[in-house]
C-alpha cells in the first residue's frame, strides 16, 4: 500500500494499469487527443475582462464534444445564457471559482448555489414569455472541473464520478460519499499518481509528450491531463479489453426498462448511468443468491407470491450484467429508446432516495425505435 499525500492505493495495481496504458498510449492518444485541443483553445480565448463575456465563453467552448456537452447535459450552453442575462455575476462568480487561494468545497458549493439563482431568473422571464422553463442548470461536479482545470492545468484535474470510483475501486482507493468531497479526494489520488509517474515513469511521460504540439503540452504544464487520461483508461478502456462476460461468443444483451413509463429516462441519460429499484432490499450486494433476495422481497412488500421476476431482475442487475455488456432501454413492450455499453460493476448509493442501484453507462443510441420494425434483438439476458 503507498501512502502518498494522504491518499491510500495499492501501488502494485496502479503500476500495471500504467504499464497496459502504455502500451497503448499511441493508439489511445488518437482518441483522446481533443481533451488536449479543447484546453488549448480555451487558453487562447479565456479572457475574463472581456466586455462581452457570454461571447468570450463561446469562444473558449467552440467544440462540441463529451467534455463540455453530451445527451441531456449541456453546461456551457446554459452558463452562456446566464452570462447573457447578468454577466457581471457570472464573471464574478467564475472568478471566485477559480481562485485557488480559498477551499476548493467552498468554490464548489457557492458556484452551484449562484447556478440556482441564474436558472430561477431565466425560468421567471421564460414564464413571462409563456415559454417552457429550464429543467437544469448543469452546473455540476463535472463541469466544474472542466473550468478548473482549463483555466488552471496547475492544480486541477478533470473529473466525472464514475470514472474516480472505477479507478478507485481498480487500485484500492476508497471514495468518500459527499459530492464536493469526491472531487477534493479524487484531486489528492491524482496528485499521488503523478508523484508515482514522475518517479518511476519518465519515459512514459516523454513519449506522452512526443505525441503532442507544443502548444498542447504547453496547456498541461504538470502532465495533469496525462493523469487523468490514464484514470480515464482504467474506467472505459481496460473494461473492454477483457470483458468479463462469461460468453465465448461476446458480450451479452440485456433489456431494460428506466422505471415505470421509462420515468427515469432523461436521469438515466443526464448522469449516464442505468437505475434500478426495489430500494427496501438495500445493497444487493449483501444476498447470496436469489432465493435469499426473493425471501427478502416477499417480506419488504408482505406479499405472497414467489417474486422470481422481481428477484431475477435484482440478480442479474448485480451479478450476471458485466462491463462490456449492451444494454437496450424500453419504453412500455414495443419501443426502445436507447443503446449503451456497461461501464462499470453495480454500486448501492442510498443518498439517491430512489432507485438507488447503480451501473454506468454509455449511452451509444438515444430514439425511440419499434422494436418489430427496427428487429432490434431483444435479449439473451433476461432483465427487464
Amino acid at each position: 500500500i503507498a501512502r502518498d499525500a494522504m491518499v491510500d492505493y495499492d501501488a502494485s495495481a496502479l503500476d500495471a494499469i500504467i504499464e497496459r496504458y502504455a502500451k497503448r498510449l499511441e493508439d489511445i492518444r488518437k482518441n483522446e487527443v481533443y481533451k488536449w485541443e479543447t484546453a488549448y483553445r480555451f487558453r487562447q480565448h479565456w479572457n475574463p475582462e472581456a466586455s462581452d463575456f457570454a461571447a468570450m465563453l463561446e469562444m473558449s467552448f467552440p467544440m462540441s464534444n463529451n467534455l463540455i456537452a453530451g445527451p441531456s447535459w449541456f453546461p456551457v450552453g446554459m452558463l452562456r445564457i446566464f452570462a447573457k442575462n447578468d454577466p457581471k455575476a457570472v464573471r464574478s462568480a467564475m472568478l471566485a471559482l477559480l481562485d485557488e487561494q480559498k477551499p476548493l468545497k467552498e468554490r464548489m458549493a457557492t458556484f452551484a448555489g449562484r447556478a440556482d439563482e441564474w436558472l430561477k431568473a431565466e425560468n421567471e422571464m421564460r414564464a413571462a414569455k409563456g415559454e417552457q422553463p429550464a429543467k437544469n442548470h448543469f452546473q455540476d461536479t463535472r463541469s466544474m472541473s472542466v473550468y478548473l482545470a482549463f483555466a488552471n492545468p496547475r492544480q486541477n484535474y478533470l473529473y466525472k464520478t464514475g470514472m474516480y470510483r472505477e479507478f478507485a475501486k481498480a487500485i484500492g482507493a476508497d471514495v468518500p460519499g459527499g459530492k464536493f468531497d469526491k472531487v477534493i479526494a479524487y484531486k489528492e489520488l491524482c496528485d499521488s499518481v503523478l508523484q508515482r509517474l514522475e518517479e518511476g515513469w519518465g519515459e512514459l511521460i516523454a513519449q506522452s509528450d512526443g505525441l503532442l504540439p507544443p502548444e498542447y503540452r504547453d496547456a498541461d504544464p504538470e502532465h495533469h491531463m496525462l493523469v487523468q487520461d490514464i484514470v480515464y483508461y482504467a474506467a472505459a478502456y481496460m473494461p473492454e479489453e477483457k470483458p468479463e462476460t462469461g460468453d465465448a461468443e461476446g458480450p451479452r444483451v440485456w433489456v431494460y426498462a428506466p422505471g415505470e413509463s421509462a420515468w427515469a429516462w432523461d436521469k438515466c441519460l443526464e448522469e449516464r448511468v442505468m437505475l434500478l429499484g426495489w430500494d427496501d432490499l438495500g445493497d444487493f450486494a449483501q444476498y447470496d443468491n436469489r432465493e435469499a433476495m426473493a425471501t427478502a422481497l416477499k417480506s419488504a412488500e408482505e406479499a405472497d407470491g414467489s417474486k422470481a421476476n422481481d428477484s431475477l431482475a435484482c440478480w442479474q442487475f448485480q451479478n450476471e450484467i458485466k462491463p462490456g455488456d449492451v444494454i437496450y432501454a424500453k419504453r412500455g413492450m414495443r419501443s426502445i429508446i436507447g443503446k449503451g455499453i456497461v461501464k462499470s460493476e453495480a454500486r448501492f448509493e442510498p443518498e439517491r432516495g430512489k432507485y438507488l442501484h447503480v451501473r454506468d453507462v454509455e449511452w451509444v443510441a438515444v430514439g425511440e425505435w419499434d422494436v418489430e420494425a427496427a428487429k432490434i434483438p431483444m435479449s439473451n439476458g433476461n432483465l427487464a
